[in-house]
């Protein structure tokens, strides 16, 4: 059961990942932003 709900909870919090980056890329400053954040982990890995 918790399995199960934990799998829900990440898919519904993926989705708002997602809205929240599209709404980002609507703002200039914040889409720079979250591309930083995006890019310091993929630059460390």
């Amino acid at each position: 059961m918790y399995a199960f709900h934990a799998a829900i909870s990440i898919r519904y919090w993926f989705a708002i990942d997602i809205a929240i980056r599209y709404r980002y890329r609507s703002y200039p400053a914040l889409s720079i932003a979250s591309s930083d954040i995006d890019s310091d982990p993929e630059r460390t890995t």
